[in-house]
């Protein structure tokens, strides 16, 4: 079956207040007939209060016993009902999606209020909300972004400001080692070998715009050194031509 047109997706959009993404789940879910897909939006709506109940029994399902939040067992649970292994990728999506604190964390308010937004009240309903999002990622460099500069907030432990080097590779090669390959890996092993020292958020949310740039190039003759790259970036740049790996 062909994908909804953008056309049937802005026009749901435009008529439901739903995103874009819930907008192509619910039209895929029917097969891209528009009038059944928008009925049973609405229908479905209208009974908001009973989803938010519904919701509210997944989030029970998951909950810590002894406190409020779904903690990290609970998460692993409801990711693996969900589908997914709790190293994919779609963990993080999902994380970013909730409002997720820290890793492994769900708070119940963030949780009933995004997906009663998006009039989802299952966990299989969840799970092809995610697949979706996760696709989007792939294709998306701006939700691909707001992905990767999230990871950093949720993967910190408490009260630090920085990332350990092991953490940081570990994140690094979930999600950019797809996309930029042997240059991440020319990245990691520096890192890991030279470097050895903790990553601050402008040194993570630097890279990625380095390593698009990165990816384009076959040497690093055109590097700017007088432009704002952090010093990490700059001592990689040394590391390359001095080594010359390229």
């Amino acid at each position: 079956m062909p994908p909804p047109t953008r056309k049937s997706v802005n026009q749901f959009v435009e008529l439901t207040g739903t995103t874009m993404a819930n907008a192509t789940t619910w039209l895929s879910h029917y097969n891209n007939n528009f009038e059944q897909a928008l009925d049973a939006y609405l229908s479905k709506k209208s009974g908001q209060g009973e989803t938010s109940s519904a919701l509210e029994a997944i989030f029970a399902k998951y909950k810590d016993p002894e406190g409020e939040d779904i903690g990290i067992d609970g998460t692993i649970a409801y990711i693996e009902d969900l589908g997914f292994e709790p190293e994919d990728v779609s963990a993080l999506i999902l994380a970013e999606f909730l409002e997720s604190p820290s890793v492994g964390i769900f708070k119940k308010d963030a949780f009933v209020r995004k997906w009663t937004a998006l009039n989802v009240e299952s966990v299989s309903e969840m799970a092809a909300f995610i697949e979706l999002e996760k696709k989007r990622y792939a294709g998306n460099k701006d939700y691909f972004k707001q992905v990767y500069e999230y990871t950093f907030t949720i993967a910190l432990d408490a009260n630090a400001r920085v990332l350990s080097n092991e953490v940081a590779v570990e994140y690094w090669n979930l999600l950019l080692a797809p996309v930029y390959g042997a240059k991440l890996a020319l990245w990691v092993k520096f890192v890991v070998e030279e470097w050895k020292k903790t990553i601050n958020r402008d040194a993570w949310t630097m890279l990625l715009p380095f390593l698009e740039w990165f990816s384009q190039q076959t040497s690093l003759a055109e590097y700017d050194e007088t432009a704002a790259w952090p010093s990490l970036i700059d001592a990689f740049v040394e590391y390359v031509n001095s080594h010359e790996f390229l």
